[in-house]
């Protein structure tokens, strides 16, 4: 198989509204894009909520993927799960050497696509109940809870929703998700826009290299939500320094629909 990248291989992270699929010639059309088997997993899905955020995460891409490799067609690419149930491109596509996460929450899809890097993403509703003090003190460090009281009760919330959506897009980098124990990850917010991580000396699971790994805290405003969405990137030296471009998806026909997404937050990679 061949194909030629487009010149440019830089981190892509994409967000994009369930509202575009309220245009039912769109939602046919991506709908077509599906493989068997998705179509399988869409018609299972018994929340309507689900099966769009599922469909509108393939879609977005699909359609990104193409943009980055004109020569193959958005329902052209194929996927499989790799041993932490994580989707990946299938065998064929190993070539290309292109990565990427997706994660949706309520009314958001978000995607982080990148070539020869790992990378994690993650986006939460802070209006989610979840996010509570009760779940602070199962899953955060002891000096992430001393923080925690020192804000007043709505801003413990989003404080809440922060940290987790940093913590998860950081595992998420190397596919482990949950399943290393959170307390034994803590990150610092500093003056101004600083963040830094922590990680156990004792965790012996793969991680991603802190000197190599860029981890930016963005806040998005869709139809009135407000949403902590979390990336990381861990970049193959540590002078590799790429830009991260950050856009909204309009669809196929530019359906703007006016999401506000902004960077609160990142490390210092230094090059």
């Amino acid at each position: 198989m061949t194909s030629s990248l487009l010149p440019n291989s830089k981190v892509q992270l994409n967000y994009a509204s369930l509202e575009l699929l309220c245009n039912k010639s769109f939602s046919a059309e991506v709908f077509g894009w599906l493989d068997a088997e998705e179509r399988i997993r869409f018609d299972r899905f018994v929340c309507k909520q689900q099966a769009h955020q599922f469909l509108l995460a393939r879609a977005l891409l699909r359609s990104q993927l193409s943009k980055r490799v004109p020569t193959i067609l958005p329902r052209e690419w194929v996927f499989s799960i790799d041993e932490y149930g994580k989707p990946r491109l299938a065998d064929e596509f190993t070539y290309l050497n292109l990565h990427f996460n997706l994660s949706h929450s309520e009314g958001l899809v978000v995607l982080a696509l990148g070539e020869g890097v790992n990378l994690g993403i993650d986006v939460e509703c802070t209006h989610r109940p979840v996010f509570s003090m009760a779940l602070a003190k199962r899953y955060f460090s002891e000096s992430e809870l001393a923080d925690l009281m020192r804000l007043t009760e709505q801003s413990q919330i989003k404080h809440i929703a922060q940290l987790w959506t940093l913590k998860e897009s950081y595992l998420k980098t190397n596919g482990l998700g949950v399943r290393v124990p959170l307390t034994k990850l803590e990150f610092y917010f500093k003056g101004g826009d600083g963040l830094e991580v922590g990680i156990s000396s004792a965790w012996v699971k793969p991680l991603p290299a802190k000197e190599r790994s860029y981890i930016g805290l963005f806040n998005v405003l869709c139809l009135g939500a407000e949403y902590s969405l979390a990336l990381t990137v861990e970049f193959n030296k540590k002078n590799d320094v790429s830009v991260v471009a950050v856009d909204e998806w309009t669809g196929l026909d530019n359906q703007l629909v006016g999401l506000q997404c902004e960077l609160l937050r990142k490390n210092e990679l230094k090059a």
